[in-house]
């Protein structure tokens, strides 16, 4: 079985999800954040009930007093281990643990075999990215846990907000047990924005940190290393000292206190915990899960519909029990609602801007989905004071980190489009943060893809080449050998031959960029499987050798286009192109049935127009000719020309792409 990719919506992701890390945040689930939806509005809260480390049963409906947003709620019913378990496994392989690799793939297996056959499970691999190793199904029939491969970073964070936000049915549950030493190196989400996910996640997620140690008692207290972090740090024997800097753990103080503490918040914000194993307790990750599945089978699963509050937003729940105030409670924190209609409320978003705030306009447009007021508001604030506010006031929707990552690309349009050279290095190193929305915990998936490519749709228009071929040569890290990547690459280069240092190389020189332009657009026409791109490509590549006095090679490579592989815009390229290529070799009457073409495609085409009277004068047609011009002169064309915005690469496609993001992190 091939593995799937999981990806964080983003944000975070998105998760997810990306940023300047080997991962990439993208959504496994098709929902950026966890949203309650049911068509009734029913709510399932999770409660525990303990005195003391004793779990408390047999209590019923009129024993528990719930609240949504501080009003009195009735609960129609109370369940408990009758409810289905989705449960899902995340195997920590960094390189830190390389070494005990089997054993932690065989808790893992140990873990998937004391599940019940009614449950489902699924098992995630978190290293460098995240994959699935094992989907999600019925217990009773999953597949062994196959080996895996220790090494690499550890994006845990990643994985864990990729698993937290995962779907579970409004009559279900999910519990996460994560295999880790709980160190990350290469997340792009932070642990706060994780712990922001778990508050508003209906899982349950437990920690069994594996490979930690305890320092001795110092006057800092407990101090918890990893084992290689205490090998290294006690390597000296007999004088000789080995290097301490084999591991690079960027997010850790190395001897801080409470480092992990961060981490247990995490888990207990979902009602879940760290373990860290002991020696009488809780050996392995088995063991937790076995402690953790009991506890978790009898909890009470409260259900109730919503009375008397707002429908949409954050719901805040509390849930007590005023008959035994002894006893401790541990319930689901809240949930969310969004209406089809919207997308989202000022309640769902985090970000602390006030209503004086310049880009406040901006966010509550954007929630509500009113684009026009976005980009009206926007276009009014100076688009460098609005980057630089927008970056500094962090992760704007942390659930839902897509979102923003979409948000940007609309931003970044207008002030690119205001002109404002100052504006565009702010832009660009805006936009390469927010790649790390989009790029997460996992393999490249399609929003990755779709964002990436609306990015240079975006660059191209300024004609900044040296930036477009800075994306898009990333993007090929991401996606090997994408046609449309590569032909974004083979815009950078002509507008980088058109609009460069053209003018002051040698022959030589200027022979050697054209041999370069014209190797990347063949590497976009060598993929047969996008003939549509493919055409594009010898479209400009023929233009390129007509500008370069080739029209020969230009009109072979015209020649081999056919239309019916192309789009609108393309085709008339095709036939206007051609036509001043005939021109060029001295076959004006040929030319004139590709100009007629070209005008036919895009009736009012003013470069197609003139070409047309160009071709009739030159074919000896005066009368014709003149005919045309004054037409040329007293017409108004109702389109805009394909070729005005030639250079604009594939900006033409923006307006599309964007769309289709929008509806993604609706």
């Amino acid at each position: 079985m091939s593995p799937r990719v999981v990806c964080v919506a983003a944000v975070a992701l998105a998760l997810g999800f990306a940023g300047a890390t080997p991962g990439a945040r993208q959504p496994a689930a098709p929902q950026d954040r966890q949203v309650f939806r049911a068509a009734t509005d029913e709510v399932t809260v999770d409660v525990s009930v303990r005195s003391g480390s004793d779990r408390i049963g047999g209590l019923s409906a009129k024993d528990f007093v719930l609240t949504d947003n501080g009003v009195p709620q009735q609960i129609d019913s109370v369940d408990s281990s009758a409810v289905p378990v989705d449960v899902t496994v995340l195997v920590d392989t960094n390189r830190e643990v390389d070494d005990e690799i089997d054993d932690i793939v065989g808790q893992a297996t140990r873990v998937g075999r004391m599940v019940r056959p009614t449950d489902r499970l699924r098992v995630w691999n978190v290293s460098t990215v995240v994959s699935e190793v094992v989907p999600l199904g019925p217990a009773g029939s999953a597949p062994k846990v196959p080996p895996m491969i220790g090494g690499g970073l550890d994006a845990v964070y990643d994985g864990l907000a990729a698993a937290l936000m995962e779907p579970v049915a409004p009559d279900g549950r999910h519990l996460i047990i994560a295999i880790s030493n709980g160190v990350d190196t290469d997340s792009v989400l932070s642990l706060s924005t994780v712990r922001a996910i778990a508050e508003r996640s209906n899982a349950t997620l437990h920690v069994s940190q594996i490979d930690v140690t305890e320092e001795p008692p110092s006057e800092l207290g407990a101090i918890w290393v990893t084992a290689r972090e205490w090998m290294r740090g006690n390597s000296c024997h007999e004088g000789n000292c080995e290097s301490g800097a084999a591991f690079w753990q960027p997010h850790y103080t190395p001897n801080g206190p409470n480092r992990f503490d961060p981490l247990a918040d995490t888990a207990r914000a979902t009602n879940g915990k760290l373990h860290t194993l002991g020696l009488f307790i809780e050996h392995n990750a088995a063991d937790v899960f076995a402690n953790a599945f009991k506890d978790f089978q009898q909890n009470y699963i409260l259900r109730y519909r919503p009375q008397g509050v707002t429908r949409l937003g954050w719901h805040a729940v509390d849930v007590r029990i005023p008959r035994y105030p002894d006893y401790t409670v541990h319930a689901r924190r809240g949930y969310a609602i969004e209406d089809s209609a919207t997308t989202g409320t000022a309640a769902s978003s985090t970000v602390a801007a006030g209503p004086a705030s310049p880009i406040d306009p901006i966010l509550r447009g954007y929630e509500r989905g009113d684009y026009d007021a976005v980009l009206a508001a926007a276009a009014d604030i100076d688009p460098q004071a609005m980057v630089t506010s927008l970056r500094a006031a962090g992760d704007l929707w942390p659930a839902a980190p897509h979102r923003e990552a979409v948000l940007s690309l609309e931003l970044a349009r207008v002030a690119l489009l205001k002109g404002l050279e100052r504006a565009r290095k702010p832009v660009s190193e805006w936009l390469a943060d927010e790649s790390r929305f989009v790029r997460g915990p996992v393999l490249p998936d399609e929003f990755e893809h779709a964002w990436l490519l609306a990015e240079l749709d975006l660059l191209e228009a300024p004609l900044d080449p040296g930036e477009a071929e800075r994306v898009a040569n990333a993007g090929l890290a991401r996606f090997p050998g994408d046609p449309r990547l590569l032909l974004d690459l083979a815009l950078a280069a002509d507008q980088h031959w058109t609009f460069g240092s053209s003018a002051v190389l040698s022959k030589s020189q200027l022979a050697e960029q054209v041999s370069t332009v014209l190797g990347r657009y063949d590497a976009v026409i060598a993929h047969t499987e996008a003939p549509d791109l493919a055409a594009e490509a010898r479209v400009r590549s023929a233009w390129m050798l007509h500008r370069a006095g080739n029209d020969a090679d230009a009109l072979r490579r015209l020649d081999d286009v056919r239309d019916a592989d192309a789009d609108v815009v393309v085709r008339y390229l095709h036939h206007l192109f051609r036509g001043h290529v005939l021109v060029g070799l001295g076959r004006p009457a040929d030319a004139v049935v590709d100009y007629r073409a070209a005008v036919d495609l895009v009736p009012g085409g003013d470069a197609a127009r003139v070409g047309l009277m160009n071709g009739l004068l030159a074919a000896g047609d005066r009368a014709g000719a003149l005919a045309l011009s004054n037409q040329i002169q007293t017409t108004v064309p109702a389109v805009v020309d394909p070729w005005h915005f030639y250079w604009e690469g594939n900006y033409r496609h923006f307006p599309a792409a964007i769309a289709a993001l929008r509806a993604q992190v609706r």
